[in-house]
């Protein structure tokens, strides 16, 4: 078994909105009959303005 951290960069559009996404994540991979496989994924955005408009623009509200 093994694990990886990191951050992903990327986008959420909706519509005209495009909001820059940074992601904490985690990763933990265990080999499965001789292949390495994905087993979990956890990500997280830490900072709490960009959480709020990301949760209004995906639940269709004003922040």
């Amino acid at each position: 078994m093994f694990y990886a951290v990191g951050r992903e960069l990327g986008y959420f559009r909706l519509g005209g909105e495009e909001i820059a996404l940074t992601i904490r994540t985690s990763r933990i991979f265990k080999k499965i009959d001789g292949r390495w496989q994905q087993v979990h994924h956890h990500g997280s955005i830490e900072n709490p303005q960009l959480l709020e408009r990301y949760q209004a623009a995906v639940l269709g509200k004003q922040p």
